[in-house]
């Protein structure tokens, strides 16, 4: 995929991945949703209209309806991550980065077990999806960045600093969203999204 294209698909991933915060955090948290989702009327009454077309004819819950949509930004990022060594040389280089591509298949596997499980077998197997699979495997995900980060560094200074800055972002959307996966995957998509348009910051030679 040449840059235009990965660049077209990273932010349609991180769209996506926004409106699916946006629209799951309101289903989840109801009248607690944050009070800046609620301030957005339009992409609830996109999602409204979406599944009253879709969802609501096959009998499916909102909740499982736009899970399942989820795998999207999941496959949008891991394209977007796996390419990205190509583009910057340094990433080639740190294992952390290759984990953390590992760790966020896993967290794929977690996700399609909880939101496509969860809708078939109960809360049972949503449970052991998402918390006892998906949530580890963004934390070391996680993890992962910021040690690759750091060990680009003196590389790459521009995609160091994003990959080290990738939890913090991850938690600040978690914070901001009230709801996971969203959250952590926001700052995933947001990392990949600048580290094709960032141009690199390699240290020039002492």
């Amino acid at each position: 995929m040449n840059v235009s294209g990965l660049r077209f698909l990273s932010a349609l991933t991180l769209a996506l991945c926004f409106w699916l915060g946006l629209v799951q955090s309101v289903i989840w948290n109801g009248a607690e949703a944050p009070a800046w989702i609620t301030a957005l009327p339009g992409a609830q009454d996109l999602a409204s209209h979406i599944f009253a077309r879709t969802g609501a004819p096959l009998g499916m819950e909102p909740y499982y309806f736009f899970g399942r949509i989820v795998p999207a930004v999941y496959a949008g990022l891991l394209i977007t991550l796996f390419c990205l060594p190509h583009l910057r040389p340094a990433l080639k280089r740190p294992r952390a980065y290759r984990l953390m591509l590992i760790a966020l298949l896993v967290a794929l596997a977690g996700d399609l077990t909880a939101y496509w499980g969860g809708g078939w077998y109960g809360t049972g197997v949503r449970f052991w999806g998402f918390w006892v699979t998906e949530v580890p495997s963004l934390l070391a995900a996680m993890a992962a960045a910021l040690t690759a980060g750091i060990t680009i560094r003196h590389e790459d200074r521009t995609a160091g600093l994003v990959l080290a800055l990738l939890p913090l972002m991850s938690i600040l959307a978690t914070l901001a969203f009230a709801y996971m996966p969203h959250g952590p995957l926001l700052g995933f998509c947001l990392a990949g999204f600048l580290l094709l348009w960032l141009p690199s910051g390699s240290r020039p030679a002492a």
